[in-house]
């Protein structure tokens, strides 16, 4: 079944993405690099990112770092018209070549092309840099220099960043250089802290993608208290437990989805353009998509804001 999903325009890329999209981490997931707990097959894996297609969901992103992902997104789009869906990956961070030198991401790019088997990547994101990281790859003879040359060769269409510190979004943005950035964690029902940051994004004509959004599961309507935490990034260290507690029994109480409320939630900020779901199952991506194809009771939505002391982004 495909759903009609609602598509924003990725800042200045001009690209239409759905509001929901696929994130490959856990895909990636085998049992020699567990990723979020779990293990996850090759053909879980295919029919997963075919679910998430066949669905409607328009926009796949993935990194060399999420052990199997782009293999596996590599083999799902194989014969899948190639303008039918905007795709993404990263470099830096590419185990047994890591660095952000022009060398490094040229080399990363294209064993990425070659391993997702296609002639170009729509957005090409730096990924996690630290300060002396990200200085690097905006120098001389920095990862940044490379991404232009490539992007001239048709390799590489827009570019993007994708990282935790605010600071260094702010900076890409503030160099007239970001079409795109990534940030996770740190908008959501829990976090606001990218609040500003998405703003700035709006303002500047910058698209925005959420990651993490669910905070590792927590947002997810399952739980929390049988959620592990043996992430790579144990969110539970930044949160207040307890409001997620309350949350989930609030929601639970009254048969209302939580991860629904979450995702409404973020995309009333007309700075963020897509939420970028991790799903490791067919069954998860339509779980996904219910939350924002479903009606949501706007009268309990607002209870529910005004109840946790969360303000609709309107009334701001």
């Amino acid at each position: 079944m495909k759903y009609h999903l609602p598509k924003r325009t990725l800042g200045r890329t001009g690209l239409d993405v759905t509001v929901i999209s696929f994130g490959g981490a856990a895909i990636g997931s085998n049992p020699k690099l567990l990723l979020y707990g779990m293990s996850v097959s090759d053909a879980v894996a295919i029919d997963t990112v075919n679910a998430a297609l066949d669905r409607g969901i328009n926009y796949i992103d993935t990194s060399p770092l999420y052990g199997e992902s782009e293999r596996r997104i590599g083999i799902a789009l194989k014969g899948t018209d190639r303008k039918s869906f905007i795709l993404s990956t990263k470099a830096g961070t590419r185990p047994f070549l890591k660095g952000y030198s022009s060398r490094d991401f040229r080399k990363s790019v294209e064993m990425s092309l070659k391993t997702l088997g296609t002639e170009y990547i729509d957005i090409l994101y730096i990924h996690d840099p630290e300060e002396e990281d990200f200085k690097k790859a905006m120098g001389k003879a920095g990862a940044f220099e490379e991404m232009l040359k490539m992007r001239d060769e048709g390799l590489i269409r827009f570019f993007g960043l994708g990282v935790r510190s605010h600071q260094l979004h702010r900076k890409f943005i503030e160099s007239g250089n970001a079409d795109v950035i990534l940030t996770w964690l740190d908008y959501n029902l829990l976090r606001q802290s990218a609040k500003d940051l998405l703003h700035l994004c709006k303002e500047r004509n910058v698209g925005a993608v959420i990651g993490s959004p669910l905070c590792m599961g927590y947002l997810s309507g399952k739980d929390p208290r049988l959620i592990p935490r043996e992430h790579h990034h144990d969110i539970s260290k930044e949160v207040d437990m307890k409001k997620l507690a309350d949350m989930y029994s609030w929601c639970k109480e009254r048969g209302i989805d939580l991860q629904q409320i979450n995702n409404r939630f973020i995309l009333d900020n007309p700075g963020a353009t897509t939420v970028l779901i991790g799903a490791a199952s067919p069954k998860e991506v339509r779980e996904n998509i219910e939350t924002i194809t479903n009606p949501l009771d706007i009268n309990m939505y607002r209870e529910f804001l005004d109840k946790f002391g969360l303000v609709p982004f309107s009334e701001k």
